[in-house]
């Protein structure tokens, strides 16, 4: 069961179980990984999953059960034009976290992802062989997983390469749970009434924009 993970993160004695997930954004691509990482908690409970993102997802991932902790991460004050300026501050949040840490999975697959797990003296990483940019050779652990799954799969798929079995039809609850407060906030300021389907027509990337007339053959599909 999770062979690679249960022999490393015991490596230092029994009291470091301490893990890191390193997916720092967008909003689908940590939604995409969310159900790798339930399946991770629920086969290793004995870890402590900590997660790395941007400092705009922290107040999300921190209601998230199965995650214990959130590493924010300020990448918007790391600009190259600032250089050097912002160095002592980064310096501050790698000695709070550097040697935390037995295992890094980097479910992003950037330099910039990669490099953080370096940074930070993690002495296992873990990451795709062929990643979205040629960083492969900073991990210790390559997984090779085909190419043309879906996102949700290519993260399960990871785990799996290290031995740790997923299976889909055992989600107990939900990925996220949302709290009925949250849930009336959004309906007020939306208007919205007991039945409602939310659509968001649009993407940071032209490349994943659906096109227009298949909004609109779906919008009538719901509205049969």
């Amino acid at each position: 069961m999770g062979g690679f993970l249960k022999r490393n993160c015991f490596l230092f004695g029994v009291e470091r179980r301490d893990i890191l997930v390193i997916k720092p954004s967008s909003w689908g691509d940590i939604l995409h990984t969310l159900p790798a990482v339930y399946h991770l908690h629920r086969r290793l409970s004995y870890l402590n999953i900590f997660w790395l993102c941007q400092s705009r997802y922290v107040e999300f991932l921190e209601r998230i059960s199965y995650v214990d902790g959130v590493i924010s991460f300020e990448r918007e004050r790391y600009c190259w034009r600032e250089f050097p300026r912002w160095l002592p501050h980064f310096w501050d949040w790698r000695r709070r976290w550097r040697g935390r840490f037995e295992v890094a999975l980097d479910f992003q697959g950037l330099w910039r992802s990669a490099l953080l797990g370096v940074l930070l003296e993690i002495p296992y990483r873990v990451g795709f062989q062929r990643p979205r940019e040629r960083c492969e050779w900073l991990y210790h652990r390559r997984v090779w997983v085909p190419s043309g799954l879906h996102p949700v799969e290519r993260n399960c798929a990871l785990l799996e390469g290290l031995g740790l079995e997923v299976s889909f039809g055992e989600v107990e609850g939900e990925y996220v749970s949302i709290g009925e407060a949250e849930l009336e906030e959004v309906r007020e300021r939306l208007g919205l009434g007991d039945f409602y389907v939310l659509i968001s027509p649009g993407s940071r990337w032209p490349s994943k924009v659906w096109p227009l007339e298949r909004y609109v053959g779906l919008v009538g599909r719901i509205l049969e």
